[in-house]
């Protein structure tokens, strides 16, 4: 399955982390607008050059490798095809899963505290009711002496 995206880069970020180590994030949109963030750790020489950059999620390495030649303002179209079917990737739009898994999430803990709140509600009433009850009773049995 032919797999391409295009992405506009908006930021770029590069800090050195450690002797020899260095950080770089990028900030990116894709052609639909959703944001990504992306970060890759970068081997670094005695004077800071980078001589060679990882991902830091496997599955972004063809991106990572294609952003480090561009800058923030410029847009690239990556084919993740061959990458996928090497590392046997199935094609996925984790945003969207994660927003809807999310939501169920969500949907299930409002019916929880709902029910709760119900439970509660009918607790309150009915010991409420059993006060009257017995305040009732106590007055009927005075009545008889």
């Amino acid at each position: 399955m032919i797999m391409k995206k295009k992405f506009t880069i908006h930021e770029v970020s590069r800090k050195e982390i450690s002797p020899g180590k260095g950080s770089m994030i990028w900030l990116l949109s894709d052609e639909k607008g959703i944001p990504r963030k992306v970060n890759a750790i970068a081997d670094l020489d005695k004077d800071g050059v980078v001589n060679a950059i990882h991902a830091v999620y496997s599955r972004e390495t063809p991106l990572v490798e294609a952003l480090i030649y561009h800058f923030a303002g410029d847009e690239l179209e990556i084919d993740f095809s061959a990458f996928n079917a090497k590392n046997r990737y199935e094609p996925r739009q984790p945003l969207r899963q994660y927003k809807e898994h999310s939501l169920i999430r969500q949907m299930r803990y409002v019916k929880v505290v709902l029910w709760g709140l119900i439970f509660f509600m009918v607790a309150a009433f009915l010991y409420v009711i059993s006060l009257d009850f017995n305040g009732l009773w106590n007055m009927a049995s005075l009545k008889h002496y």
